[in-house]
């Protein structure tokens, strides 16, 4: 209880602090489809979602590959169990639309959006 309330706090200091921030983005395995997320959604590699460890769930992120200027907006609906660089994890169809799957990994701006 203890260990999952110093998470929450973690993450909304990092949220309040961080609305900008650069670091490494993948995408989900396909081990997570049909599963619940944090936010008690069920997972699909069809919908624009993340995870995320910075931002609070719902919140709307821009993420930017930082090679090609293509970006894509998601919702957050789950957090990751990453550490950085890596700061986000798309479902695929988020990550195709700033990039081809064969690249695995990308380096990525991830802002807040409204």
């Amino acid at each position: 209880m203890l260990k999952k309330l110093l998470t929450v706090l973690t993450m909304m200091l990092f949220s309040f602090v961080f609305s900008q921030q650069t670091g490494m983005a993948t995408y989900y395995n396909d081990k997570y489809v049909g599963k619940k997320t944090a936010n008690n959604s069920i997972f699909s590699q069809n919908a624009l979602t993340c995870a995320s460890n910075v931002h609070k769930l719902g919140s709307k992120l821009r993420v930017t590959n930082m090679e090609n200027g293509k970006s894509v907006i998601v919702v957050v609906t789950d957090t990751g169990r990453f550490k950085m660089p890596k700061i986000v994890d798309l479902t695929k169809k988020a990550f195709t639309e700033i990039a081809t799957l064969r690249r695995g990994i990308i380096k990525v701006l991830v802002e807040e959006v409204d």
